[in-house]
């Protein structure tokens, strides 16, 4: 086990050597695991990179695998520092915008992907109207990673 940093300003993984110093790894790492807690429960989220470019980037970029089955889910929240003066002022004023996007991935090839119905009609064909009776049969809410996740993971029982 190693102690892992994953900077999502610069997509980039880092870690601390035995004397606490950061550094960067010196082979690009395709994958890796992050351990933590949220609402008391121990997770682990899995992140890898390696997909075909997408809408500029590069398959350098870190995406979070939500679901790793016949069709994959993967998240990425892009994070960017803005900075702004108000009219009239010397002070300049930084601010870290979220933007969070969902994508499907098939053969290593992303598209990207809204938690919607129309979306899942898309993306799962013939197999739509079985999915969608179970979204509404279980009160799934494709807002919510944890519900999207049992609907991959429905899809894959076929």
């Amino acid at each position: 086990n190693m102690k892992l940093k994953y900077d999502q300003l610069e997509d980039d993984v880092i870690f601390k050597d035995t004397n606490g110093e950061e550094l960067g790894f010196a082979m690009p790492v395709v994958e890796f695991k992050l351990n933590y807690s949220a609402d008391g429960l121990q997770k682990t989220s899995l992140f890898r990179n390696g997909f075909a470019p997408f809408k500029g980037s590069s398959e350098k970029n870190y995406y979070e695998i939500l679901y790793d089955g016949s069709i994959k889910l993967a998240k990425k929240n892009v994070k960017r520092i803005e900075q702004y003066r108000e009219y009239n002022s010397a002070i300049t004023t930084k601010s870290v915008i979220e933007r969070i996007k969902y994508y499907t991935t098939k053969d290593n090839v992303l598209t990207e992907f809204k938690r919607d119905t129309k979306s899942v009609q898309q993306l799962f064909g013939d197999k739509s109207v079985a999915i969608l009776e179970y979204i509404n049969k279980n009160n799934l809410d494709l807002k919510k990673d944890v519900d999207l996740v049992k609907v991959f993971e429905f899809y894959d029982t076929f």
